[in-house]
């Protein structure tokens, strides 16, 4: 009998082979465990996902981007651990394959409709609400001007701050005498564009400078943490929203038609020239 202990090894061997990256297979393991756990299946997967799994998640998941992804987790179990996929009937595997590929077109149709309706604040009046909000030399100040200037798919936690070369194992530090930001292993963008690597201007630095007074790392609380904090004067304040306000405030306008722009920003925020305009709204006008 197959439980969910045999699926999270089955995980960890595919990242120990380097078949899946770690984040993407704690990812897909922490889903699948949820659901077996609302469907009280960890201890018999195939009579779960034979007799409940599907339903439970179109049932459960209203948003289709994540449905897909809940789909997504058990298709890849399935397609890479023999003794899943030899259990779980062909009716089944059939249902979650329709379903992942119905989750995503519509998640792709929601995306264009989000394009075309969606508005964000520019970068600068989100910039300047925190920055009247919170003291000048906040975590909550330094994090969002980070963002205006390297909206990476990754946070900027567990950032060391240094002079001069680190230790071989640090993988993500900042130099304070040059200003030399870099990231390495950083999410699922890091096989493409290897390491991040971008120097601070001078304003950035100068921030991070002061802020290397009082702290080893470059933030002390956790990136979601100071968000939280934030969103008591942005509502909704976080990651995705500084995304789209950073790519629609760059691009906004004719400005997209530049290609010297858009090559910039794609440089900055390591994403592929289609995944990086998927990010652009509208603009809302405020009175600054």
């Amino acid at each position: 009998m197959l439980t969910y202990e045999s699926i999270k090894n089955h995980f960890a061997d595919l990242v120990a082979r380097g078949e899946n990256a770690k984040s993407t297979a704690t990812n897909y393991t922490n889903t699948i465990f949820k659901v077996l756990n609302d469907l009280d299946g960890l201890d018999d997967i195939a009579t779960c996902c034979n007799t409940k799994v599907v339903n439970h998640i179109n049932q459960t998941y209203d948003h289709p981007g994540t449905r897909q992804g809940v789909f997504l987790a058990f298709l890849r179990a399935i397609n890479t651990y023999p003794p899943l996929k030899a259990v779980v009937t062909p009716a089944v595997v059939t249902s979650i394959t329709e379903g992942f590929e119905r989750s995503k077109t519509q998640a792709k149709e929601r995306s264009i409709q989000n394009q075309l309706t969606e508005k964000v604040e520019r970068m600068d009046s989100i910039i300047a609400k925190i920055e009247a909000h919170f003291p000048a030399t906040s975590e909550e100040v330094l994090l969002v001007n980070m963002y205006d200037e390297v909206a990476l798919r990754r946070d900027f936690d567990d950032i060391l701050l240094i002079v001069g070369d680190p230790d071989p194992s640090v993988r993500r530090w900042l130099n304070i005498a040059t200003g030399e930001l870099v990231i390495k292993d950083f999410n699922k963008t890091s096989k493409k564009y290897d390491a991040v690597r971008h120097t601070l201007s001078p304003k950035r630095l100068e921030m991070v400078r002061e802020a290397s007074a009082t702290r080893d790392y470059l933030l002390t609380f956790k990136t979601e943490t100071l968000f939280k904090r934030m969103r008591t004067v942005i509502p909704h304040m976080g990651s995705q929203m500084l995304r789209k306000s950073k790519v629609s405030t760059e691009t906004e306008g004719s400005k997209v038609l530049d290609p010297k722009i858009r090559h910039e920003l794609w440089n900055q925020m390591k994403h592929s020239p289609a995944t990086q305009l998927t990010y652009r709204r509208g603009i809302i006008q405020n009175d600054m």
